[in-house]
């Protein structure tokens, strides 16, 4: 067992979907709001008028709904699952 497999097995990774789905179940709107406050407070900026905001590796996604609701027009989400890289 090498790469990906074995980090998940010693608990230095996350098997994918698994703790999403746990993740999911503890999101809310309070939760939701903080991100918002957070993304805006990180930025500097509290106005997203006409602003672009590009998530890439985004994990739960928490980050891009605060963006979605904070400039609703655009906000696109890359995610790019990589389970084996050999080298």
């Amino acid at each position: 067992m090498i790469g990906y497999d074995l980090d998940v097995k010693q608990g230095k990774r996350f098997e994918f979907g698994k703790n999403w789905q746990k993740f999911l179940s503890r999101i809310n709107e309070e939760s939701i709001r903080i991100a918002e406050n957070s993304l805006q407070e990180m930025l500097g900026i509290h106005d997203f008028s006409g602003k672009r905001f590009l998530d890439i590796g985004s994990g739960s996604g928490l980050f891009s709904l605060a963006a979605r609701r904070l400039a609703p027009w655009f906000v696109p989400l890359i995610m790019i699952l990589i389970q084996w890289l050999v080298l």
